[in-house]
């Protein structure tokens, strides 16, 4: 289940690098070429909050 997350988040995350819209993609690629690894860390932390919350949420919801 983890792994199918990650995959997704993955999977955005190049969509949106992609397209160059104003997303979290975004903001990972323009921190990264700016060298700004407060930015970059801001949006890696907010990934895996996301996705311990939807993993938190999924497992309620399914009762496992």
């Amino acid at each position: 289940m983890k792994l199918g997350w990650a995959f997704a988040w993955r999977s955005l995350m190049a969509a949106e690098l992609i397209y160059t819209l104003p997303g979290l993609g975004n903001m990972l690629n323009m921190g990264r070429e700016l060298n700004d690894m407060s930015q970059v860390g801001a949006v890696i932390r907010s990934g895996l909050l996301w996705m311990d919350g939807a993993s938190r949420t999924r497992t309620r919801t399914l009762g496992a």
